[in-house]
């Protein structure tokens, strides 16, 4: 009979015919750590899992409006092939933050960010003709960003109420026929 001594202690094995067996109290034992270990390794999946999910939405997010990355590749002042790709995309469509956070929304090509308060559905926006190329519905809306198709910038916005927000392109063409909308959620 011969000892190894390793991390778990003391295995002493014995060889029987030749050959090294571990002794039935050694086996006892390993069975013993294993099924602790694989129990406790259960539980802590378990309860982690819940703790992420209860952790809430972040307190920030970012939506892109454009992407000249990609589509028609047609920048301004130029005319757009009218594919609208996701040259006239909101990217991505939805957003979940906590109450008290921002959305940043990176604009890029001709677009305007215009923000509707809870309740607004495309559906409720009616574009004004007399505003052309804009939408300019203001009933109900809560703010309106910049405008300036020769360069990329970014609006910001901080939503303090709970809801789901509309966010939409405020250039007609983008709106009606792109479908150029989103959503904020804020819990």
């Amino acid at each position: 009979m011969y000892c190894l001594s390793d991390y778990l202690g003391i295995t002493c094995v014995t060889e029987w015919g030749g050959e090294p067996y571990l002794a039935q109290g050694e086996i006892k034992h390993m069975r013993k750590y294993l099924v602790s270990a694989s129990i406790l390794a259960l539980v802590i999946a378990v309860f982690a899992l819940p703790l992420a999910t209860f952790a809430g939405p972040p307190d920030s997010a970012t939506m892109q409006f454009g992407r000249p990355d990609l589509g028609s590749g047609c920048n301004f002042p130029c005319v757009d092939d009218a594919s609208f790709h996701a040259i006239d995309k909101i990217a991505p469509g939805a957003v979940a933050i906590s109450a008290g956070g921002t959305v940043d929304f990176e604009v890029n090509g001709v677009h305007q960010v215009a923000i509707y308060e809870p309740g607004i559905t495309p559906k409720d926006i009616e574009p004004d003709d007399d505003a052309f190329p804009f939408v300019n519905d203001a009933e109900g809306r809560i703010f309106l960003g910049g405008f300036n198709p020769a360069m990329p910038f970014t609006d910001s916005f901080t939503f303090e109420e709970p809801g789901k927000y509309l966010v939409i392109c405020n250039i007609t063409p983008h709106f009606e026929e792109a479908q150029m909308w989103g959503w904020v959620i804020v819990k």
